[in-house]
């Protein structure tokens, strides 16, 4: 028996993928593409903004911009992490890189502006993203939609500056400098 054309089940109904909201939020979250790289996507959205937020930093942009530039992105990543999986039907995809973007950015919030403490703190960002300590693992796994996929890539960053503050402020000084 064929169903009632008449009946409309709203809640199975999904937007189509082609809407302009699903395109930009796609493009938002997938930091213009790179989340679509097969392997590492990850890895190279987290070089890309090393890069980007490095560049800022470097051509002097003052660090409450550069704060207020993460707070914004964070925002509009959440709404766009909802848009993404809510129409696209997958939930925390590889191709969502917006959280990498904003975890490297708060790695790099507190740091010195030499390289080595750079590609420091861009190895020891994606080794607490990859392995999920505890505290990233916590977020990873009890938030949802866009706050999940968000607050472990900053609570990774949080970490990476609590390292090399350690270093910076402890260690360097008394045995060797980077």
């Amino acid at each position: 028996m064929d169903p009632d054309p008449r009946q409309n089940d709203s809640s199975s109904v999904r937007p189509a993928k082609s809407t302009l909201r699903f395109r930009l939020a796609s493009l938002f979250v997938t930091c213009g593409g790179i989340g679509h790289v097969k392997k590492g996507g990850g890895t190279v959205a987290s070089a890309v903004a090393l890069f980007f937020w490095l560049g800022l930093i470097y051509l002097g942009v003052s660090q409450i911009l550069i704060s207020a530039a993460l707070i914004l992105t964070f925002i509009v990543g959440i709404w766009a992490i909802r848009v993404y999986e809510g129409e696209g039907g997958q939930e925390d995809s590889s191709e969502i890189v917006i959280d990498e973007w904003v975890g490297m950015g708060l790695s790099l919030l507190l740091v010195e502006t030499s390289w080595s403490l750079a590609i420091a703190a861009f190895v020891l960002f994606r080794i607490f993203d990859i392995s999920k300590p505890p505290g990233v693992r916590y977020f990873d796994r009890h938030y949802i939609e866009g706050w999940g996929v968000m607050m472990d890539d900053v609570v990774a960053g949080i970490y990476v500056n609590v390292v090399l503050g350690v270093y910076l402020l402890w260690i360097q000084p008394h045995f060797f400098p980077l």
